[in-house]
C-alpha cells in the first residue's frame, strides 16, 4: 500500500520516457527474446537516453550515456549502490560469525588506499609475477596451450604479494576457487535479470545461495590461511632472536616495501581489504585480458605494430615501465580499446528514496540500470564498435586522445576503487608478453562479445607462443 501511495504522490512530477506496456506484465515481454542491455540500447535510440520500462508493476530506468551516468554516480544519497540477496544474506552471516566490521564502503575505501593508483610498487610486484609466467610459456616450447590459467595465477598472485604472503603455485585449487567465488558474486548480484524485479521469485536462487556460501567459506579460509603465514613468519623470527636465515621468507621478497607497508598500515582490517580485493579484482582482470587476448593474437599487425614500439624504446635490452606508458602510445591505446571492448556491461543501483536523474523523477524503491554497453558501443562515438581498433584512440598526431565517453572504471564517486592495480596489471601483461613472444591463435575462433547482462561472456582458446630474438634479456 505504501508503495502505491509514494507512486500516486509522483505521478505528476515528469517521469522518463519508455514503450508501454500491456496490463500486468508492463514490458516483460519485451525481454524476453533479446539480451537485456541490448534491448535497451535499442530502447535508447528511440527514446532517448534515460529511458523508463515497466517489468510487472515495478519500474526500471536505464541510462544510456555519460550525462546521466555520471550525475547518477554522483549522487550517492540518492541512488545507492546495489545489493542483490545472496550478497545480502553472505554479509550477514559473515558479521553473525565474525561480530561487526566494516560496511561495504569503507571496505573499498580501504582498497582505494591500497590499489587506488597505479604506483612503481604495484609495478614491481606484477612485474615479478609476469616474469615467472614468461618461463612457465617458454616450457611449452611452442606448444599450444590455454592462456588463462597462467594469467588467473598471476593476478591472484600479485594482489597476494602486496601484503607479502607466498604464491600460491599455478595449479593450486584455490586460484580456481577464488575466480569461481568472484565470478559468482557478479553474476548474481550485478547481471540483470527479470528476478531483480520479482522479488518474490527470489527463492528461486536459493540453489545459488548454497554454491556460492560454499565458495565464500572457501576464499575466507584462503584469506585467513595466508595472512597466518605472516603471523608464522614473524614468531619463527621471534624464536631465532630476530634471525631470519631458516626462515621461509614469502617469495615475494618485498617485505621491507615501506609505502605498501604505509598503505597497509591505514587500512581498517586487512582480511577485510585482502578478501574484497581478490572479489573484486580477479573476474575483472582476468577475463578482460583473456577476451583483449583474442582479438590481439587474430590481428597479427596489432601485435606487430605494439611490438615494434616497444623494442624502438627499449632497443631490446629491457622491459618498458609504466612511467614511461606516454612514450608507448600505440600501446597506451590498445589497453583503452581491450578496456572498452571487455568492459562491464551494465550495473545496477536502486533509488529507495526516489529522486531525480535528467530532469526526471524517479520513484522510490525504481531499479536503476547503468548500460555502460550503449556508451562503449555507441557507432557516433566509436565507428564499428565490435571491432579491436587501437587506433581509434590515436589522434592525427599519433598521441592518445581520451573521449569523454570512455568509462571502463566508472565515473564520478562510483568509480573503481582498484583501477590503479587494473591498469598496471594489464600493462605488465601486455607488454612483457608480446615482448617476449609472438603470440598467434591456434585456431580461427569466433565468439560472441555481445555480453550476457553483467559481464561480457567467458570463453577458452589456445594459442602458441614463438620466442622472440629481441627478447634476450628474459
Amino acid at each position: 500500500m505504501l508503495y502505491f501511495k509514494q507512486r500516486k504522490k509522483s505521478s505528476d512530477k515528469i517521469t522518463p520516457p519508455g514503450p508501454k506496456g500491456v496490463p500486468f506484465f508492463g514490458n516483460l515481454l519485451t525481454f524476453l527474446g533479446d539480451k537485456p542491455h541490448l534491448q535497451f540500447y535499442k530502447l535508447a535510440q528511440e527514446f532517448g537516453s534515460v529511458v523508463r520500462v515497466r517489468i510487472g508493476w515495478f519500474d526500471v530506468i536505464t541510462l544510456n550515456d555519460f550525462n546521466s551516468i555520471r550525475e547518477a554516480a554522483n549522487k550517492h544519497k540518492d541512488i545507492k549502490r546495489y545489493l542483490g540477496p545472496i550478497n545480502s544474506s553472505l554479509q550477514k552471516i559473515a558479521s553473525f560469525i565474525k561480530g561487526k566490521e566494516a560496511s561495504l564502503d569503507e571496505q573499498f575505501k580501504d582498497v582505494k588506499r591500497v590499489f587506488g593508483s597505479p604506483t612503481g610498487d604495484l609495478e614491481e610486484f606484477a612485474a615479478k609475477e609476469v616474469e615467472r609466467m614468461v618461463d612457465e610459456i617458454h616450457k611449452k616450447r611452442e606448444n599450444a596451450f590455454e592462456l588463462k590459467p597462467l594469467v588467473l595465477s598471476t593476478v591472484v598472485n600479485t594482489t597476494l604479494s602486496v601484503f607479502s604472503v607466498n604464491r600460491c603455485p599455478d595449479d593450486d585449487v584455490r586460484l580456481k576457487n577464488t575466480a569461481e567465488f568472484s565470478k559468482n558474486i557478479i553474476q548474481i548480484d550485478q547481471y540483470f535479470h527479470l528476478l531483480d524485479v520479482f522479488p518474490i521469485c527470489n527463492i528461486l536462487k536459493i540453489l545459488q545461495f548454497k554454491k556460492v556460501a560454499l565458495l565464500g567459506y572457501k576464499l575466507q579460509k584462503f584469506v585467513n590461511d595466508k595472512l597466518r603465514e605472516i603471523t608464522r613468519l614473524g614468531q619463527t623470527a621471534k624464536e631465532n632472536g630476530g634471525n631470519h636465515d631458516n626462515v621461509d621468507v614469502p617469495s615475494t621478497d618485498v617485505t621491507a616495501n615501506n609505502s605498501i607497508n604505509l598503505k597497509l598500515d591505514n587500512v581498517k582490517s586487512i582480511p577485510n581489504t585482502l578478501r574484497v580485493s581478490l572479489i573484486a579484482g580477479t573476474h575483472t582482470i582476468t577475463n578482460t585480458f583473456n577476451i583483449a587476448m583474442h582479438f590481439i593474437t587474430q590481428n597479427p599487425k596489432i601485435s606487430e605494430r605494439i611490438q615494434k614500439e616497444i623494442d624502438d624504446l627499449t632497443e631490446g635490452k629491457r622491459r618498458p615501465t609504466y612511467a614511461e606508458k606516454s612514450k608507448l602510445p600505440y600501446t597506451d591505446a590498445a589497453i583503452m580499446e581491450m578496456l572498452r571492448i571487455s568492459r562491464l556491461v551494465v550495473r545496477k543501483y536502486s533509488a529507495p528514496n526516489g529522486g531525480n536523474i535528467g530532469g526526471y523523477n524517479v520513484c522510490p524503491g525504481t531499479l536503476v540500470l547503468v548500460n555502460y554497453y550503449a556508451v562503449h558501443h555507441n557507432p557516433d562515438v566509436y565507428p564499428d564498435p565490435e571491432q579491436f581498433r587501437p587506433e581509434r584512440f590515436l589522434n592525427e598526431e599519433g598521441k592518445v586522445c581520451k573521449p569523454r565517453e570512455y568509462l571502463p572504471f566508472g565515473t564520478g564517486l562510483r568509480m573503481c576503487k582498484g583501477l590503479g592495480l587494473a591498469r598496471v596489471d594489464l600493462f605488465v601483461l601486455l607488454t612483457y608478453l608480446l615482448q617476449s613472444f609472438t603470440l598467434t591463435s591456434k585456431e580461427d575462433n569466433k565468439h560472441c562479445l555481445e555480453g550476457i547482462l553483467g559481464y561480457n561472456e567467458e570463453f577458452s582458446y589456445e594459442i602458441i607462443a614463438t620466442p622472440r630474438q629481441q627478447a634476450c634479456f628474459s
